[in-house]
């Protein structure tokens, strides 16, 4: 997009060095029709021109030192949240192609309040059917660095759906028996599969 030509071609070829000042050069940005990561480039770029022509005694100071880069448009956040009618879809499929691994991480991230990162390294014994409620010791405290275990309840709703699991033959098992990678593949396959249009990655 730029190069120091446009430079010669605005200012003049002849007088390049003595005519550029701060303001006009700030002119010159406001009429390129780039964007502001480009504009930010040829500011950084000519200011480095103009220190190695200070450097060799062609000029006596850098005109155009003190514009600082253009900050870029903030963003908004734009938080994603399941549908009801979307979840239910993700845990039929779930059902459907036996995917009780991931069924069961995402009844426990889904209706639980557990991170996903604890739902993986969570055993099956740590659902406990007997008082409703889930063993989550994953939580380090960042103060002390010790763990700091809960136990959220089971939902009656999230009860349902644990019915499908098999966790009593494996109690001492982990959930998720495969490495994250690949349960991410196997999650991302059953979203897909449920027919949910893509989702952001921290939705769940």
């Amino acid at each position: 997009v730029f190069s120091f030509r446009h430079l010669k071609e605005h200012f003049g070829e002849e007088t390049l060095l003595k005519t550029i000042s701060r303001q006009k050069f700030e002119s010159y940005l406001r009429s390129l029709k780039v964007g502001v990561v480009s504009k930010n480039h040829i500011i950084t770029t000519t200011k480095t021109l103009f220190n190695v022509l200070v450097e060799q005694g062609h000029l006596g100071i850098n005109p155009i030192e003190k514009i600082k880069h253009i900050p870029l448009p903030r963003k908004l956040n734009h938080y994603q949240i399941l549908k009801n009618s979307e979840v239910r879809s993700i845990l039929n499929q779930a059902v459907k192609d036996q995917e009780f691994e991931v069924l069961t991480v995402l009844v426990l991230v889904l209706f639980c309040g557990v991170r996903i990162g604890e739902a993986m390294k969570m055993k099956w014994e740590d659902i406990r059917y007997y008082d409703k409620s889930v063993d989550v010791t994953e939580g380090v405290s960042k103060k002390t660095g010790h763990l700091r275990p809960r136990n959220p309840p089971i939902p009656d709703n999230a009860m349902c759906w644990l019915r499908f699991n098999t966790f009593t033959r494996k109690k001492r098992f982990r959930i998720n028996t495969k490495s994250a990678s690949f349960f991410q593949t196997r999650l991302r396959r059953t979203i897909k599969r449920s027919g949910v249009a893509k989702i952001e990655k921290n939705v769940l």
